[in-house]
């Protein structure tokens, strides 16, 4: 079985925004190292990233 990881930024700008432009580069490798860190955590296979929230859809069921 095989599960999805959503990760929520809260106030961490996408990179390639102005705000992310804005941050130190310091800042900016923290933030990959992080999330590679994710990626090299046992039984955790990485996948293509989903794209922009400006392209998203929401599907429901009611």
């Amino acid at each position: 079985m095989k599960f999805v990881m959503l990760i929520c930024q809260g106030t961490t700008p996408l990179p390639g925004s102005d705000s992310w432009k804005a941050l130190p580069e310091v800042e900016q490798k923290a933030i990959y190292a992080d999330y590679a860190s994710i990626n090299k955590s046992p039984g955790v296979t990485p996948g293509l990233p989903l794209g922009l929230p400006s392209a998203a859809r929401t599907v429901g069921h009611r």
